[in-house]
């Protein structure tokens, strides 16, 4: 090797890193947005679930309920129930929503946030299609809640048939967040189109720019779909589970109230 290719070798690169903080900013913003509302989701729907399936369980069997019955149909007495417990959350969600904006309204103009852009990519990264995904599989939840809680003889033994319901919030939050730390994947694309667990993987992958609008909007049409069915094929049984008071398990009160139907 000469003198020459030697020296060559010898010197030091330099080189310029250049790093766009806009983009950064907005890609912490998103991770701290998709966190959030996932951890927020977990509490709401643990909270609420066992809250309505205690209620339904509570009412079971009893005589009011056959008076109930005897002047309206199940299924509407069952259809304005799940509106008026989902009515409930909303206000409590509300609550905090408008405590979140007056918030940023009254910090606003702080450096940090006016400076960094932080109040405009979290502007960006809640859209529509993500809050109409959000309601939507809340009143999933609280259906499948009250259905869970109809097929107990008594209210104590709500939460054992909570279980089924309770693996499915848990798969959703804690799959989404081992998922989500390796990026767009297989398992998150089709995640996000599973009625349940779509509830966490849909609204992280729009809020971190791995799903298009027309991914979200079939992902919360499935939802739809899904949650309206559910509702009707429940509504239309729900007579025949309330008043059941045998204590028989959880499998056969849904097979007498299938025959019953």
């Amino acid at each position: 090797m000469s003198q020459e290719q030697e020296k060559r070798l010898a010197q030091t690169i330099q080189f310029t890193e250049k790093i766009d903080e806009a983009k950064e900013n907005k890609k912490f913003i998103q991770t701290i947005a998709a966190g959030a509302l996932g951890f927020f989701l977990y509490m709401i729907l643990i909270t609420y679930a066992g809250v309505t399936a205690q209620e339904v369980a509570s009412e079971k069997g009893t005589k009011i309920m056959e008076v109930v019955f005897s002047s309206i149909r199940a299924s509407h007495y069952f259809y304005a129930r799940m509106m008026a417990l989902f009515l409930v959350i909303l206000t409590h969600i509300g609550i905090y929503v408008v405590g979140g904006l007056a918030a940023v309204l009254l910090f606003k103009d702080l450096p940090f946030l006016a400076q960094s852009g932080i109040l405009d990519h979290l502007g960006d990264a809640i859209s529509l299609n993500t809050l109409l995904f959000i309601l939507i599989s809340l009143f999933m939840y609280v259906v499948l809640a009250a259905f869970l809680g109809s097929m107990v003889s008594r209210p104590e033994d709500s939460g054992k048939a909570l279980s089924p319901l309770m693996i499915l919030i848990m798969g959703g939050f804690f799959g989404v967040t081992a998922l989500g730390a390796a990026g767009d994947n297989l398992l998150l694309k089709i995640g996000s189109y599973i009625p349940f667990i779509s509830t966490f993987f849909m609204p992280f992958r729009t809020i971190n720019d791995y799903a298009g609008g027309a991914e979200a909007w079939i992902s919360l049409a499935i939802t739809v779909i899904f949650a309206v069915v559910a509702t009707g094929f429940i509504g239309r049984m729900y007579a025949s589970l309330v008043l059941q008071t045998d204590d028989l398990g959880i499998w056969k009160t849904f097979k007498r109230a299938l025959s019953y139907k």
